[in-house]
């Protein structure tokens, strides 16, 4: 089975075109990494208290 086909890449694929773009850019605004912010907006279906409230504990901000 290829990713086109249902695979672990489609997965990722799919929560990544469904993330809210004005909560990516209010949490990298406030200094974490867009990397980490898409992981935790992924990890909590777009809610940005809860991820707000990951990249807090396990993340540290760019100075």
């Amino acid at each position: 089975m290829n990713a086109s086909e249902g695979g672990e890449n489609d997965d990722a694929h799919t929560a990544y075109e469904n993330l809210h773009m004005d909560y990516l850019a209010t949490l990298t605004h406030e200094g974490f990494t867009q990397e980490e912010v898409i992981r935790a907006l992924v990890i909590t279906h777009n809610n940005i208290t809860m991820a707000r409230d990951i990249l807090r504990e396990f993340s540290s901000k760019r100075s």
